[in-house]
């Protein structure tokens, strides 16, 4: 499964320092079992922006594009996608049945 996600940076409370927009959001991706169990390994990662004004006019227009490939368990019935805002705290999520990835 390929995960895209596109951010725009007006609503990660990033600072601007100097001639740079700064800060960082978590990104959680974990797969769950019917049950609401975990199934697999999940994944965790911190993504630090420093963008330039430019950069950060392009992102809000098209989003700051995150990728990620994983494998989806077999006992796997849903993802759950997070998005943690970094310094404020606030958190976006995502709940995707896995039968709606494959088309059924």
């Amino acid at each position: 499964m390929r995960v895209n996600l596109a951010l725009r940076p007006d609503t990660l409370a990033l600072a601007k320092k100097g001639d740079r927009w700064k800060g960082a959001v978590e990104v959680v991706m974990r797969f769950a079992k019917e049950d609401g169990s975990a199934a697999g390994t999940g994944l965790s990662r911190r993504i630090e922006f420093n963008l330039t004004q430019p950069n950060y006019d392009l992102g809000s227009q098209k989003g700051l594009a995150f990728s990620k490939t994983m494998t989806v368990p077999k006992d796997a019935a849903r993802v759950r996608i997070l998005v943690r805002n970094d310094p404020s705290g606030e958190i976006g999520t995502l709940t995707i049945p896995i039968g709606e990835l494959d088309g059924k």
